[in-house]
């Protein structure tokens, strides 16, 4: 922690400045550590297969905080990393599911969400019964501590 004091027209402010709160790299754990630099914000994905994936996401409401939303297809090359959530993760909780083309390789979990077959596109989970929409069960991802700046998650063959 760093203490700053600063002389503004007869005015002393007083500033406190914390590693963590401009160091994002310090949330992160030694498992999760980031390449993304030190400005990084939002859940990101890295490919660590031989073969094109895509990305469905879900997290909780940011709008109302009430229910999840999910999102999809984020489309990752192999080795590529993209940012699959944009902006300052307040959340524990954020879920995943991943699947090759042809879906003979798919990273999944037990909680079920709605998402777009096609395009990238929102949905709120009280909607996901139109049809253009399809369950997949999605993989839970707790980043620890919520209210950090970025989180990667590594997708490999299992």
């Amino acid at each position: 922690m760093m203490i700053r004091v600063i002389l503004l027209n007869s005015i002393v402010i007083i500033t406190i400045i914390t590693t963590w709160f401009f160091n994002p790299w310090l949330s992160f754990s030694t498992a999760q550590e980031s390449p993304l630099g030190p400005h990084a914000q939002g859940l990101y994905f890295h490919n660590n297969t031989q073969a094109d994936i895509w990305v469905a996401i879900a997290h909780p409401n940011p709008v109302s905080g009430d229910g999840w939303v999910s999102q999809g297809w984020l489309h990752l090359k192999p080795g590529e990393t993209r940012q699959g959530y944009v902006g300052y993760l307040h959340n524990q909780y954020y879920a995943y599911y991943a699947k090759t083309a042809n879906e003979q390789q798919r990273w999944q979990g037990d909680r079920q969400f709605g998402v777009h077959a096609g395009n990238w596109q929102y949905l709120l989970q009280r909607d996901s019964t139109t049809l253009s929409y399809q369950a997949r069960p999605f993989r839970l991802i707790d980043i620890g501590t919520p209210h950090r700046a970025a989180y990667l998650v590594h997708i490999s063959v299992e």
